[in-house]
């Protein structure tokens, strides 16, 4: 069996930071699969549909995704998984609500403000140790 880093299942851990008037809402959610995080992300687009944008990261056992959701390249999917993977967690989904407040960040302030919105809300968050099971049946 192998063991992973993931926080607890069914839990959803949430943080907001304003930014230079620009609102920030942090998701986090264990998930076991490409639909499940799919699932995660069509809600939040339901739950805001004002919001300016809704960008993600998520990671699992095999493999990993990101949207920068409209934000110039590179400065909101990217800088969340480099969280997810530094603290070196796997199926999760990490997603944040934008609603611009009219100031403009820049690249490097929209780099900073995704990867303190990651960070705040992953650390709500307790990490829990996981083990991947294989279920076999022979006959």
């Amino acid at each position: 069996m192998d063991k992973f880093l993931s926080i607890p299942n069914k839990t959803e851990f949430f943080s907001e930071i304003i930014i230079n008037k620009s609102r920030f809402l942090g998701f986090a959610k264990h998930v076991e699969t490409q639909t499940e995080a799919e699932d995660f992300l069509d809600n939040l687009k339901k739950k805001y549909p004002d919001s300016t944008h809704i960008c993600y990261a998520y990671k699992l056992t095999n493999s990993a995704k990101m949207s920068d959701d409209g934000e110039p390249s590179g400065t909101a999917g990217r800088p969340i998984l480099s969280v997810i993977e530094q603290k070196n967690l796997c199926n999760i989904i990490v997603a944040v609500v934008r609603y611009f407040g009219g100031i403009k960040l820049g690249t490097g302030g929209l780099m900073r403000a995704y990867v303190n919105v990651a960070v705040d809300v992953l650390d709500k968050t307790k990490i829990v140790s996981w083990e991947k099971c294989v279920q076999v049946s022979i006959r």
